[in-house]
């Protein structure tokens, strides 16, 4: 049976062999929970897409929560800079 969470359906478990993809733990992190379902609340509530892998977690692209946290869509940017814009997370994270 398929996994459901928040705006996506996804069967297939997922194995990154690059870093395009936050990891579970950077998730935790960022959203303050540590189940999936309620990792997958937190960005539905915040209107981040994401998928679900075949265990029910959240799969988000770096780009993605990047915007979503205020950061430029320039990829050279993406290049260059690794970090977290930490002012936009603690407003985003206010929100709830």
């Amino acid at each position: 049976m398929a996994a459901k969470c928040g705006l996506f359906l996804f069967n297939a478990e997922v194995h990154v062999m690059d870093d395009a993809i936050l990891t579970y733990d950077e998730l935790k992190d960022i959203s303050g929970f540590k189940t999936a379902s309620r990792i997958c609340e937190w960005l539905t509530l915040n209107k981040i897409p994401h998928l679900t892998n075949g265990r029910g977690r959240p799969l988000v692209s770096r780009v993605v929560i990047r915007t979503a946290l205020g950061e430029s869509q320039n990829p050279q940017n993406f290049r260059a800079e690794r970090s977290i814009n930490r002012d936009k997370l603690n407003q985003v994270s206010r929100r709830q």
